[in-house]
């Protein structure tokens, strides 16, 4: 598992440095909700990171990351259960770089296939494509950069959120 601590993050494709999220706009309903690789022009959403001892529960904007049908949505409902992630440093590709897999080894990765909204990429989840070296090399659409969320506004950059201390 990662060192990567629990606390409030922004996550980055590195394929096109596009924020990850659910869109600014979508439906009213409480189906699950789609997240993207969003456009030019979106801020990045925040993402809660919870460590746990079997991986990591993932959320944003109140929905838990799961895979749906090979791509990756956001859980509203509590009765649905969400996955948990396991998160690895990609270390000797760039600072901050991780995978995203679920426990049978399918990770996150951006596609070319437009979301439903113009301005955005679906993130599937699937077998991920490496290029054949020690140590293994990621593609830049399955490398995701972790960036703490810095505690107020105009705080310094090596100033990050807390760790959050999760009850069980």
């Amino acid at each position: 598992m990662s060192d990567l601590e629990s606390g409030l993050y922004t996550i980055k494709c590195k394929l096109r440095d596009a924020p990850v999220g659910r869109h600014p706009v979508e439906d009213r309903t409480f189906n699950p909700k789609p997240v993207y690789a969003l456009g030019e022009g979106n801020e990045s959403p925040q993402w809660l990171v919870e460590k746990c001892e079997d991986g990591y529960i993932l959320t944003n904007k109140g929905g838990r990351a799961a895979a749906i049908d090979g791509a990756l949505f956001a859980i509203l409902s509590e009765e649905e259960n969400a996955d948990k992630w396991v998160i690895e440093a990609q270390r000797h590709q760039g600072e901050n770089l991780y995978t995203v897999k679920t426990k049978e080894g399918l990770g996150w990765a951006q596609v070319s296939e437009v979301g439903s909204e113009p301005d955005s990429f679906i993130i599937a989840v699937k077998e991920l494509a490496v290029r054949e070296s020690l140590p293994v090399q990621y593609l830049p659409n399955s490398l995701f950069e972790f960036s703490p969320v810095a505690l107020a506004e105009g705080a310094g950059a090596s100033e990050t959120t807390p760790v959050v201390d999760i009850q069980e």
